[in-house]
C-alpha cells in the first residue's frame, strides 16, 4: 500500500526555488487532485508530509505552501507545523469573520507566513490584508489589466505571486509590473511522489478516536494508548525530532514527548494520524507482539541495577519489530527519530550492549529457550518471577487491546 503526494516548485524572479506547494494526490499517475472534501485533503497532505515523507526532506528545507480551509484555520491546524516550515495558504472561499481574523492574527504573531490564494481584489479580504505576506494571482483567471491593477495597489506591502504562468511572455510581464514569485507549467509541472504507507493498528484507532471524542480528553490515557502501538510511538518520536527543542537530542520517554508537544498540538497531531487511511490498517498481531516485548523489557530492567533505563528498554522492545510492521529498511527508519545511541546500536546490530543481550533474552524466552543469563545483565530475578512478570505483561497487553 502506497501513499501519494505531489509538489510543485515556486520560483523567485531569479529562477531560484523559493518553496514548494504540496498537493493532494490519490494515485501515482493522477495529474490533478480529485478533491471532494478539502478538510480531508489537507489533513492527508500534512499527515503524509510530516510522518511518511518527512517534511524537511520533501521540500529540501524550503517552506511548504499548503491550502487550508476555513474550518482548519479555526482549528489552528497550521500550528501543527513549525512556522519556518510552512506557508499558510488561505483559500479564496474562506469567510472573513471576526473569528477567522483572530486566528490569522494569532498565526502571524507566532511567526507564520500567510498567503491568500486566487486574489482578485475583492474588498471582503481587506480586513486580513495587513496580516497577509503573499498574494497569489491566477494568471489564467485574470487579464493583464487586473494583474497590473493589483500590482500597482499592493506590490509595496505584500509579495505578489503569479500562479499558472505558462509562457515566458507571462513571466516577463509579471516581473515587469512587480510580481516577485512565480508558479506554473512554464517552470515545472507538479511531480508526484510515492512511499509505502505506515498505518496504526485498528485497535489503536478505535481507542484513540473514542478518547479524543470526549469533551474532557484524558491525555494520560492517550499516552498509554500511544505506547501500546509501535507505529504511533514511532511517528510521535519522529514528529518530535523535527521540533526545534528536540533536534539533536535523544527522546527517552513517550510521556516527555507528549508533555513537550502540549495538549493542543498533541490532539491535532493525533487526529491527523488516526483519521487518515483508517480502513487500511495492519493486523493487530504484530503490534501486540511488539507491545509485549516492550512491556517485558521494561519490567525486567525495573528489577535491575539500572531501573532508570526502563523506558529505553520499553522503546527497544517496541521498535524491535518496527521494520516488519512498516515494511521498511530498519537503518533508514532510524535516520528519522532521536533515540539513545545504545538502543539504536542494539536494534541496528552495530554493537553488543545491555539492550542487545536483553533483546536476545526476550526472543529466546518467546521461543522457550534459556541460553541467555539475566544475571549477566545485572537483573537478579528468580526463574519463577520472570514467568510471573511475563504473564503480567501478557495480561496487560490483553487488557489494552480488549478495551477498545
Amino acid at each position: 500500500m502506497y501513499t501519494f503526494l505531489a509538489r510543485q516548485p515556486i520560483f523567485d524572479h531569479k529562477y531560484d526555488v523559493y518553496g514548494y506547494e504540496l498537493l493532494y494526490r490519490e494515485a501515482e499517475r493522477s495529474a490533478t487532485a480529485n478533491i471532494t472534501d478539502g478538510n480531508y485533503a489537507t489533513k492527508r497532505v500534512l499527515s503524509d508530509a510530516i510522518t511518511t515523507f518527512g517534511l524537511g526532506k520533501l521540500t529540501n528545507a524550503k517552506p511548504a505552501f499548503v491550502n487550508f480551509t476555513e474550518q482548519l484555520i479555526l482549528e489552528e491546524l497550521p500550528m501543527l507545523v513549525e512556522p519556518q516550515e510552512i506557508v499558510v495558504e488561505l483559500l479564496e472561499d474562506v469567510n472573513i469573520t471576526p473569528q477567522i481574523i483572530e486566528k490569522i492574527a494569532k498565526m502571524k504573531e507566532n511567526g507564520y507566513v500567510i498567503a491568500l490564494d486566487d486574489y482578485l481584489g475583492d474588498p471582503n479580504f481587506d480586513a486580513i490584508l495587513p496580516y497577509v505576506d503573499i498574494l497569489k494571482v491566477d494568471f489564467m483567471m485574470t487579464d493583464k489589466q487586473t494583474q497590473e491593477k493589483i500590482a500597482n495597489q499592493l506590490r509595496d506591502t505584500v509579495t505578489l505571486l503569479a500562479e499558472k504562468v505558462e509562457t515566458n511572455e507571462e513571466y516577463e510581464w509579471g516581473k515587469s509590473v512587480g510580481y516577485k514569485l512565480f508558479q506554473g507549467y512554464f517552470f515545472s509541472r507538479p511531480m508526484t511522489y510515492k512511499k509505502k504507507s505506515q498505518h496504526i493498528s485498528s485497535t489503536t484507532f478505535v481507542m484513540l478516536m473514542t478518547e479524543l471524542g470526549k469533551d474532557d480528553v484524558d491525555f494520560v490515557k492517550c499516552c498509554t494508548i500511544i505506547r501500546a502501538d509501535t507505529v504511533l510511538t514511532y511517528k510521535l518520536l519522529k514528529k518530535m525530532s523535527t521540533m526545534e527543542y528536540f533536534r539533536n537530542h535523544a527522546i527517552d520517554k513517550v510521556e516527555s514527548a507528549v508533555a513537550m508537544m502540549g495538549v493542543s498540538n498533541l490532539k491535532r497531531w493525533l487526529l491527523l494520524v488516526v483519521l487518515r487511511d483508517n480502513n487500511k490498517t495492519n493486523s493487530d498481531e504484530l503490534a501486540r507482539s511488539a507491545f509485549l516485548r516492550g512491556l517485558f523489557a521494561e519490567s525486567l530492567v525495573k528489577k535491575s541495577s539500572k531501573p532508570k533505563e526502563a523506558e529505553n528498554a520499553f522503546l527497544m522492545g517496541m521498535f524491535s519489530l518496527i521494520d516488519k510492521i512498516l515494511d521498511e529498511d530498519i537503518e533508514k527508519l532510524f535516520e528519522d527519530i532521536a533515540i539513545s545511541d545504545e538502543v539504536r546500536d542494539a536494534l541496528l546490530g552495530n554493537t553488543e550492549n545491555m539492550y542487545t543481550k536483553l533483546l536476545e533474552f526476550i526472543v529466546d524466552y518467546e521461543n522457550q529457550k534459556n541460553e541467555i543469563s539475566l544475571q549477566d545483565l545485572g537483573i537478579h530475578v528468580a526463574e519463577e518471577e520472570v514467568l510471573q512478570l511475563y504473564m503480567d505483561c501478557v495480561n496487560r497487553v490483553d487488557d489494552t487491546f480488549q478495551n477498545a
